[in-house]
C-alpha cells in the first residue's frame, strides 16, 4: 500500500501500474474520517498498491486530479462531509465537472451522504456512500479498478449512484 501525500513524484505512480488513484479533499472536519477510509483500503486485499493523496486546498486537489488523469486516464475524487459543508462540497463538484470531462469519479460519504443520498447525487456526485464507508469504499475502488471506463456500481452494496450520467 502506498499512501502518498502531496509532492510524491511520477516514479511513485509508476510503481503502482494500473491500480486506482484516489484524491481526498481534506479539511480539519473530515481528517479522522479520511484516515479511517485510508486504513480500510490499506487492509483490504487487492488494494496494496492503491495510491491515496490528501490535499488541503482546491488548487492542489484539482492539480493532483489533473496530473493523475493525464497519467492514468481515470481518478477517484473523494469527499466526506457534514450537512454544514454540503453547499461548499456541491460548489467544488460543480467546479470539478467544469474542469474535467472524462475519467473522474466523484464519491461522497459521511453523515450528509448517508442521510440525503439523492441530494448528493443531484449535486453532481457519481456515488453516495450510505452508512459505513470503511466497508463500502474499498468495494467502490475495486469496481472502478475492474473497469475504469464503466464501473459496475450496482455490484457495490450501500451506495446510490448516477446511472448513465443521470
Amino acid at each position: 500500500m502506498y499512501i502518498l501525500l502531496a509532492g510524491a513524484g511520477p516514479a511513485a505512480l509508476e510503481k503502482m501500474n494500473d491500480n486506482p488513484v484516489c484524491v481526498f479533499l481534506c479539511t480539519k472536519e473530515n481528517l479522522l474520517s479520511l484516515n479511517a477510509l485510508a486504513a480500510a483500503v490499506e487492509h483490504t486485499s487487492g488494494h496494496e498498491n492503491t495510491a491515496l493523496y490528501f490535499e488541503k486546498s482546491y488548487a492542489h486537489f484539482a492539480a493532483r486530479i489533473e496530473r493523475v488523469l493525464a497519467e492514468r486516464g481515470f481518478c477517484v475524487a473523494a469527499f466526506s462531509f457534514f450537512t454544514s459543508r454540503f453547499d461548499e462540497a456541491a460548489q467544488t463538484v460543480a467546479r470539478l465537472r467544469g474542469q474535467f470531462q472524462n475519467g473522474l469519479y466523484i464519491i461522497a460519504g459521511g453523515p450528509h451522504a448517508t442521510a440525503l443520498p439523492q441530494a448528493v447525487i443531484d449535486a453532481g456526485f457519481d456515488v453516495a456512500c450510505i452508512g459505513e464507508g470503511e466497508e463500502t469504499f474499498p468495494e467502490l475502488i475495486a469496481a472502478i479498478a475492474r473497469n475504469p471506463s464503466a464501473p459496475d456500481f450496482a455490484s457495490v452494496r450501500g451506495v446510490m449512484y448516477r446511472a448513465g450520467g443521470k
